[in-house]
């Protein structure tokens, strides 16, 4: 059981977590996080491309980032409820299959099959 002060916000699960409940693989998430999808030719995201639609970039999975607990020169990424939940949109607009998992409270036990 973790301590208090490696617990994450309210409504926040690790992505590992989020992909492994819904039957995606933990490097094809991390490829939907870091790389996107989109059209052969358009840009990654990142810190050195604008995100305001000036400049065409692959569509991703947002994500936070926290220190990890225990190891200081490491990260994790989590997501919050909203990004759970554009996170289910994703794998539905690029048609990946994804299974519901056991949480009740998650969205994608109300997708439209």
């Amino acid at each position: 059981m973790r301590k208090s002060k490696d617990t994450l916000p309210d409504g926040c699960i690790l992505a590992i977590d989020f992909a492994r409940n819904h039957g995606i693989a933990r490097e094809t998430f991390r490829d939907h996080q870091n790389i996107g999808i989109g059209p052969k030719g358009t840009l990654i995201h990142g810190p050195d491309v604008p995100e305001d639609g000036s400049v065409q970039i692959k569509d991703w999975v947002r994500y936070e980032e926290r220190q990890k607990p225990g190891r200081p020169k490491e990260k994790e990424r989590y997501l919050t409820a909203d990004q759970q939940h554009a996170a289910l949109l994703f794998w539905q607009r690029h048609s990946i299959g994804f299974s519901e998992c056991d949480q009740p409270d998650c969205g994608c036990h109300d997708r439209q099959s």
